[in-house]
């Protein structure tokens, strides 16, 4: 025979309410942490500033920047792996006044993808002041940096920069992507449309470039596959070079290359030589000089 038991005292009632409705708070404030948490998307209207834009990429991990035209007066920092994506790179235009790059990549992880970026408008840089260059639109340090569908014009400096920490051959950054980009830059004596600097594994696709050349150094088993190039205003009538590869590098691919120049060269310093480059299908325009 099953015990008799009382049924539960007022006072016993009440204090497993309390618990119950002390763990129904804990769960919603837990809850609501896991909301707060969650990754926002923030969105942000043509015409805003840069100021505008920086608030929104502090606080997001993905902004979204509608059809438009920017008109920006400081650079924007992206401290934190995060994509910022346009609407388009013909209906996103992000033009920099200020002398400084457009956007400052300072943590890993960052996408930048469909829109146009221009620092050459506000920024030309002609004639050239030597070793002051004027800014170019997009410079990062740091690996798993991805730039896609994307146009760049700069001036006489650089037209973006992805690059690893010095020492060079010490410090590689690594997984960078870039896709469907074109870059326009009216740079020379080392101003390169493209720059990317001690590069491992990375991946370059499908790139058109106006201007001077694209720059390999000391990369490492980087793929660039699809490249136009036709010449900047500097280049007019000269056979130059559409992308050197400097040395110490290795097991780097370059194919399908239609050059308006003089092609690929590969370049000894005294940090090392380039191995194991292959160059396949590659059309130029003249051998002179190289």
């Amino acid at each position: 025979m099953t015990p008799y038991k009382p049924p539960p005292t007022t006072t016993q009632q009440k204090a497993v309410g309390g618990i119950v409705a002390a763990l129904l708070v804990v769960a919603g404030f837990i809850g609501h942490a896991i909301l707060q948490s969650a990754p926002p998307n923030c969105s942000v209207k043509a015409g805003a500033s840069a100021a505008t834009i920086q608030t929104a990429v502090n606080a997001c991990t993905t902004v979204t920047l509608g059809a438009g035209t920017y008109a920006l007066t400081a650079h924007v920092v992206v401290n934190h792996a995060e994509t910022i994506s346009g609407a388009g790179s013909t209906l996103t235009h992000l033009i920099q006044h200020a002398r400084v790059n457009i956007f400052q990549i300072t943590a890993p992880g960052v996408t930048i993808e469909n829109m146009d970026v221009n620092t050459a408008q506000f920024n030309p840089g002609v004639p050239p002041i030597q070793k002051d260059p004027v800014p170019g639109t997009i410079f990062s340090a740091q690996s798993h940096t991805s730039i896609i569908n994307l146009s760049s014009e700069a001036g006489t400096g650089f037209g973006f920069r992805l690059t690893g920490p010095n020492p060079c051959q010490n410090h590689q950054t690594s997984g960078d992507l870039i896709q469907n980009v074109t870059s326009t830059n009216t740079g020379t004596a080392g101003f390169t449309a493209m720059d990317f600097d001690c590069m491992s594994s990375g991946t370059i696709t499908n790139v058109t470039i106006h201007g001077d050349y694209i720059a390999l150094y000391q990369s490492s088993g980087v793929t660039l596959n699809g490249l136009v190039y036709t010449q900047g205003p500097y280049e007019s009538g000269k056979c130059g070079t559409d992308v050197f590869v400097t040395g110490p590098a290795n097991g780097d691919v370059i194919e399908n290359v239609v050059s308006h120049n003089g092609g690929v060269k590969a370049t000894t310093t005294r940090f090392g030589s380039v191995t194991n480059l292959k160059v396949i299908n590659e059309t130029k325009a003249c051998t002179n000089g190289l």
